[in-house]
Formats: structure tokens, C-alpha cells, sequence
């Protein structure tokens, strides 16, 4: 998946223009926002998922800091089974990744 962190007054609106970019392309792009935060979460069926993220948030300069992929959880130095044990807690079903091994 792809996780974006942008002003929270914009999550909506790039929700949006990934749906749309997407469907422009081809491709089908599933979006959630926590527009409290601004952090948009989405899942786009192409290989080139990142490249289709990054041309929807060069229509918001200044509002997004952050376009990240993979697992929710990054690697923890030295600390991989506390890291598992609170995933375990907060996403028992690995809805937004798994936690690193």
C-alpha cells in the first residue's frame, strides 16, 4: 500500500485526485483518509504505484511532506518482537501491513 502524509485540509481533495488519476490511467485506486491527521492510505492496482502517487501530489506543493510504500511498521532495531507484539494489538487483522520479522 501507499501512505500519504500531506496537510490534513488536503486529504479529501488527494483522496480524490488519485481516484481520478487512476481512473485516467486505467487503473482502479482505493483511498481512505484520516483527514484529522492528513494521512492518506491507498492500495492502486498498478505496478507503477508510487510514480502515479507522486504525479498526484505535484498538484498540491507544499502540502504533502511524505509518499512512503510497503509495511506499516518500519524495521526496529533491536526490537522486532515488542514491534510484532503491539502490531498484533492494533492490527490483529494485518489490515495495514505486517510487522516486520
Amino acid at each position: 500500500g501507499i501512505r500519504i502524509h500531506a496537510l490534513s485540509s488536503q486529504a479529501c481533495s488527494i483522496v480524490a485526485s488519485l481516484e481520478d488519476t487512476a481512473a485516467s490511467a486505467g487503473r482502479q485506486a482505493w483511498a481512505v483518509s484520516e483527514a484529522g491527521t492528513g494521512v492518506v492510505r491507498a492500495v492502486v492496482d498498478a505496478a507503477d504505484a508510487v510514480s502515479l502517487c507522486q504525479a498526484v501530489v505535484r498538484g498540491y506543493p507544499g502540502a504533502v511532506t511524505l509518499v512512503t510504500q510497503g509495511s506499516a511498521i518500519a524495521q526496529s532495531a533491536g526490537t522486532p518482537d515488542l514491534v510484532r507484539r503491539i502490531k498484533s494489538q492494533l492490527d490483529p487483522a494485518a489490515v495495514f501491513g505486517d510487522a516486520p520479522s
